[in-house]
């Protein structure tokens, strides 16, 4: 995970955020680390470890997610971001400042098809229709579903609806049907396979 450069803000900058003159840019003995963890199911989560802050250091941070003055965000998308951290410090008469940006990604990690294993479409509004776990992720998808002869009685791409079990407006017998789940239509080398019971 790439950390760091140091950047030398000029004196307005500083003026503005700390209300002081500035007359060093150097705190000794800070050290940044930046963790995240990869976007899976969920949202990332990332934070910043400062060591070698005294209790009487003022500290900024700055997300470029919006956050403010907290060393923890969460719901973090993939992608690039970066934070802004600033720190005061009062040290024989004088001003101490040390700001300091950090650009970090966020990796977007694969996030699993889950297949149910039965359904019932019987209209008493409770696990009526075939709903597949994390499908929303994958906007190019392709899913199919077929009968134990082979023949295909569903089929969607890029748009998910739940299916209520029918084919062409007529309900199917409670049975077992395989499912296919392609999460990219155009890459049918990958493919989350299961099978789904229709129960009424």
């Amino acid at each position: 995970m790439p950390m760091s450069s140091t950047l030398i803000y000029n004196a307005l900058v500083c003026l503005f955020l700390f209300g002081t003159r500035l007359l060093s840019q150097n705190v000794p003995g800070l050290e940044m680390q930046l963790n995240s963890t990869p976007e899976q199911c969920d949202k990332a989560v990332a934070s910043i470890t400062i060591k070698g802050l005294l209790t009487s250091d003022s500290v900024a941070i700055h997300w470029s997610t919006g956050e403010r003055n907290t060393v923890q965000i969460s719901q973090v998308q993939a992608g690039d971001h970066n934070l802004a951290v600033f720190v005061k410090r009062k040290e024989n008469n004088k001003v101490l400042i040390k700001d300091t940006l950090i650009y970090f990604t966020i990796q977007k990690a694969d996030c699993p098809i889950i297949i149910p294993k039965y359904f019932s479409p019987n209209d008493d509004q409770y696990n009526d229709v075939m709903v597949i776990g994390n499908l929303d992720r994958y906007p190019d998808f392709e899913l199919e579903v077929f009968n134990k002869l082979g023949q295909r009685v569903h089929h969607q791409k890029h748009n998910f609806i739940p299916w209520d079990g029918k084919w062409l407006g007529v309900n199917l017998p409670d049975a077992t049907y395989y499912v296919f789940v392609f999460p990219d239509s155009n890459n049918k080398n990958k493919v989350y396979k299961g099978d789904v019971t229709i129960l009424r």
